[in-house]
């Protein structure tokens, strides 16, 4: 039989454990789960993918877009109905800079370029060989000679705190039916880097894939350099300075040979609201660079580039040599670093970072990641 000061002891006992439980326990406790809850939160407010329209996937950052993808046969109304660059898809555009600024525009009337499409590969001569020896010629860049890149499908996508990897299959095809190139398109976006050195800055690694389906295929330049990765930017309010390892190249150029170039110039965060003719000038107009960076493992490094100061740059690979691809053989892989920024970057400062990329093995990788191995075989 207990004693009566035992149940007294218990009771005491209780009372402490509750009042523990309740001061020290329970409010530790909340805080665990308004902590998990806030990084839930946030894991939710980084990188995330939306649909629109049913032809486009938008890539986001927050609220923030980072870039729209068309990957099905867009119509542009705008365009003369006779005119086959009237439709047209499989391209980035918009991309957008650091705070919401539209970089980049496609399909534009006014100055008769409506085969321009924001961020797209693109070749002014593609050469089909038959198997008897005769050739046929096809014009990508004009893309109004019969032979269209068209949406096959997605690759693997993935979304994590450090990045966003999106990968796509398109086909070359011939009026639409016989395709002649598998090509896929791998992006990998990185989050907003804030350094004391560059400022703000954003890195997008692009890398490109062409194989031979069934007949040889070849690449050429014609001297126009109008191939390969192709950006028609935003119109620029005033002339933009572009820049590259020798300094300002002030003149509209082709073929010329640069290891990087950087185009730095003021965009608007409003999407235009008309592309037949040349918009007006905006107002909320701020500073942003787009330095291009071909990684030096790429063929024929250091090919021709164009340039045009209304806003176009083409990479400008294969060159002067042109490439050729050969069904059963391995595709011709290409990659590219974009580095978005904010801040007026000196020909030091862009020179420096272009190094740094080049030492970096993730920039010179060959397309070996995951989501491009899943689609290149």
């Amino acid at each position: 039989m207990s004693k009566p000061g035992n149940k007294v002891i218990r009771t005491k006992r209780k009372i402490i454990c509750y009042r523990v439980f309740t001061t020290v326990i329970t409010p530790v406790i909340l805080l665990f789960c308004m902590a998990t809850q806030e990084v839930f939160s946030q894991q939710k407010e980084t990188f995330h993918w939306e649909t629109i329209d049913d032809d486009t996937l938008a890539l986001y950052d927050g609220d923030l877009p980072l870039w729209h993808y068309v990957y099905r046969q867009r119509v542009h109304d705008w365009v003369d109905q006779n005119d086959a660059r009237r439709v047209s898809g499989c391209y980035f555009n918009p991309v957008f800079g650091l705070n919401g600024e539209v970089l980049t525009t496609g399909a534009t009337v006014w100055d008769n370029h409506q085969h321009h499409h924001g961020l797209w590969p693109s070749f002014s001569v593609v050469k089909i060989i038959e198997s008897d020896g005769r050739v046929k010629t096809y014009d990508l860049w004009t893309d109004n000679t019969g032979l269209k890149r068209q949406f096959v499908q997605f690759g693997p996508r993935s979304l994590q705190k450090e990045k966003a990897v999106f990968a796509v299959e398109n086909g070359w095809f011939v009026n639409g039916s016989e395709s002649v190139v598998k090509e896929v398109i791998e992006v990998t976006t990185y989050p907003i880097a804030n350094n004391g050195e560059y400022g703000r800055f954003r890195v997008f690694d692009f890398a490109f894939s062409w194989q031979a389906t069934d007949k040889r295929v070849r690449l050429e330049t014609a001297g126009r350099s109008f191939s390969s990765m192709v950006l028609r930017f935003a119109p620029p309010a005033d002339k933009p300075r572009i820049q590259s390892v020798h300094g300002e190249i002030s003149r509209d150029e082709m073929q010329i040979d640069i290891p990087w170039l950087d185009y730095q110039s003021q965009f608007s965060t409003s999407m235009p609201k008309s592309f037949d003719r040349k918009p007006e000038p905006a107002s909320n107009l701020s500073f942003q660079g787009i330095a291009i960076f071909p990684s030096v493992n790429n063929p024929q490094f250091q090919g021709g580039w164009a340039i045009r100061h209304y806003g176009m740059v083409c990479t400008g690979w294969p060159g002067t040599d042109g490439a050729e691809l050969i069904p059963g053989k391995e595709p011709i892989k290409i990659t590219y670093r974009i580095v978005v920024h904010d801040q007026p970057w000196s020909v030091a400062t862009v020179t420096k970072l272009y190094e740094e990329y080049g030492s970096d093995a993730a920039g010179n990788r060959k397309c070996s990641d995951t989501a491009m191995k899943s689609l290149v075989k």
